[in-house]
């Protein structure tokens, strides 16, 4: 079992967005498979084991998306939008990704209760990293966390890339560019 827990500002309406795209049968499995661990409704600052987060994820990437990860990653950005506050999507959009993504460690610290990240951010690109935690080279972790910075972009209202990079057993980092 991975070490380490998430915020459930981070999994917030995770059972809404489940019952929407699948249905209740596909929510009740999950509720089995976690054995009802985790509320529909997680209070945000509460603490949650992400093993939780990673195991509702394989659910949905290899049953819900048959194992589409690029359909996905579409799916968790859309259904992560749809909780934004529109006051921060238009703060994203004034700061810029740039900004955005250079508050990544900071971040980081109040999400997460293991690790560090830290972002390398020039004028059109940046280097995210994540280092010290086993949660860093789970490939479902790996796969959110694209979708994240894939979603970010997105709220600064830009077109980019993100290039998945190296990884290691308990590290990694990417590489954005918009």
């Amino acid at each position: 079992m991975l070490a380490g827990n998430v915020r459930g500002v981070l999994l917030k309406g995770w059972a809404d967005n489940l019952r929407l795209r699948f249905g209740d049968a596909f929510l009740a499995d999950v509720h089995r498979l976690i054995d009802n661990a985790l509320p529909e409704d997680p209070q945000p600052t509460a603490w949650y084991p992400v093993a939780l987060q990673i195991a509702v994820t394989e659910h949905i990437v290899n049953v819900g998306f048959g194992g589409n990860e690029a359909a996905a990653i579409e799916a968790l950005i859309e259904d992560g939008a749809r909780y934004v506050d529109r006051k921060a999507m238009l703060a994203a959009r004034w700061l810029g990704p740039g900004r955005v993504i250079g508050y990544a460690g900071k971040l980081h610290a109040h999400i997460y209760d293991v690790g560090t990240c830290a972002a390398d951010v020039t004028r059109k690109r940046a280097e995210i990293s994540w280092r010290g935690a086993d949660l860093f080279g789970h490939p479902t972790w790996r796969l959110l966390n694209e979708a994240a910075v894939r979603g970010v972009l997105l709220a600064c209202g830009r077109n980019g890339q993100v290039h998945p990079g190296v990884g290691s057993p308990s590290g990694y980092s990417l590489a954005v560019s918009w």
